[in-house]
């Protein structure tokens, strides 16, 4: 018996029962399962990311010895360089004394290059007097203040540290900002994302002197594992192919259960190229929604978890589960040809 290609497309649809629906109910829990798996794992990464950029994860810093320093031009021209965003410095020296009036105790100052805010604060334009968090919350001066300099010159406050900035020493004190010509005393840099390990050689390539000391901002816990080698774990346990064999094997389970049906197409001819065909044309009937309901599930509950949705995390969903998906419908269609070999007439007897 011939099969034309639109009609077996309509007996694939037409040949829906409750068996298969049933099985795609228990293939939705099964992918949705895998794709809340890799949800809960991928969002757990992107919070442990984003809590270590926070803290300053990115951030290294090279501080001249004793008596020594840095070339700020140096420092600042760092941002050039491949794998770093922003780079700053404290300059060396004694700041100018500056007052709120005359014949009060100098506020703490200090002078820093323009880019050193944009390596807590990407894309920050630093000018002028900037206030520090610290100091303001002590009553001393506050943004919309004077200040005032030994030689009359007076100094507008418009401007506090960002809540990213998590430098002490910037926070403490009124940070004036200047050009980035003078020498520095500490030099500060922020990498791009996965560029981490390379700060610290940057800064040794810029500044070669062996008493510079180089280290970065937040040191990693010894034996614990980053956020991309729990990802690297989690993919390792390949739960997309667990799920698909394990999808393939509830489709074919299903098949088995109408294998008395099956063996009618074949007792009336149909070869097994066409119900191959078959096969494919209905659980891809039966995937199609059922990787969607999934998707959604499991993208609901990623943003369940942590109250956003990345379109990073939605991708890895939908990769996850669409591999799983792939590997139930070739392991599901390749299973229910092998039931279909079986004996016609014991098929039949089944009837």
């Amino acid at each position: 018996m011939s099969w034309k290609l639109r009609e077996l497309l309509v007996e694939a649809w037409r040949d829906l029962g409750i068996r298969q629906i049933l099985a795609a109910c228990l293939l939705g829990i099964l992918l949705a399962t895998v794709g809340i798996l890799t949800a809960a794992q991928a969002q757990r990464a992107v919070a442990q990311t984003e809590a270590r950029v926070a803290a300053g994860s990115f951030i290294w810093t090279a501080i001249a010895a004793p008596e020594q320093t840095l070339e700020g031009s140096v420092c600042e021209s760092l941002v050039g360089q491949t794998g770093i965003s922003a780079a700053g410095g404290v300059i060396a020296g004694e700041p100018p004394i500056l007052r709120l009036v005359p014949e009060t105790p100098p506020l703490p100052v200090q002078e820093i290059t323009p880019g050193l805010i944009a390596v807590w604060e990407p894309g920050y334009v630093a000018q002028g007097a900037i206030l520090g968090t610290d100091l303001e919350s002590v009553g001393r001066v506050g943004v919309g203040s004077s200040v005032v300099a030994e030689n009359g010159h007076t100094v507008e406050v418009w401007e506090r540290t960002p809540p990213a900035a998590k430098s002490d020493s910037m926070r403490a004190r009124l940070n004036l900002v200047t050009p980035p010509n003078r020498p520095v005393r500490e030099c500060w840099i922020r990498t791009v994302a996965g560029a981490e390990a390379w700060g610290g050689e940057v800064l040794a390539a810029a500044f070669p002197d062996p008493s510079v000391k180089i280290t970065p901002f937040v040191r990693a816990a010894s034996g614990l594992e980053t956020p991309a080698q729990q990802w690297r774990g989690f993919a390792g346990l390949r739960v997309w192919i667990i799920g698909g064999v394990l999808g393939g094997i509830v489709i074919t389970f299903a098949h088995w259960t109408r294998r008395a049906h099956i063996a009618v197409y074949r007792a009336f001819g149909t070869g097994t190229g066409p119900l191959l065909a078959l096969f494919g044309f209905q659980n891809f009937l039966l995937l199609v929604p059922t990787f969607c309901l999934s998707y959604l599930l499991s993208c609901f509950a990623g943003y369940v978890f942590s109250s956003s949705l990345g379109y990073d995390v939605a991708r890895s969903i939908a990769c996850t589960i669409g591999a799983a998906t792939l590997i139930t419908l070739v392991w599901g269609t390749i299973g229910s040809a092998l039931i279909a070999r079986g004996s016609i007439a014991s098929a039949l007897r089944d009837r």
